[in-house]
């Protein structure tokens, strides 16, 4: 076996370009399994398995990359308004009391 494969990477890469490889290899499994099957390489129970593990990694990353994009930008607009002075709502609780 190719140890470069089997050592950790020399350098990871974001989680955008981990989700495009595991939306490729999805699509790679989707054309083979069924010659896998038919060939014997996989059973059907293992090559259905295995594709709904990279299926569900794929949704996960696209969440977690969804999550993150939504907190980065809402702390860029808190930081906005706080550049801005206090929120309106801090202002009105100050001039209140």
């Amino acid at each position: 076996m190719n140890n470069s494969i089997t050592r950790p990477p020399s350098k990871y890469r974001p989680l955008h370009e981990a989700l495009d490889e595991c939306t490729r290899e999805l699509q790679v499994r989707q054309r083979c399994y069924d010659r896998w099957v038919a060939e014997g390489k996989l059973t059907e129970t293992e090559g259905r398995d295995r594709y709904e593990r990279l299926a569900s990694a794929c949704y996960y990353l696209d969440l977690e990359i969804s999550s993150l994009q939504h907190a980065t930008a809402k702390a860029a607009a808190e930081q906005i308004n706080f550049r801005g002075g206090a929120p309106e709502q801090e202002k009105s609780q100050t001039a209140a009391g």
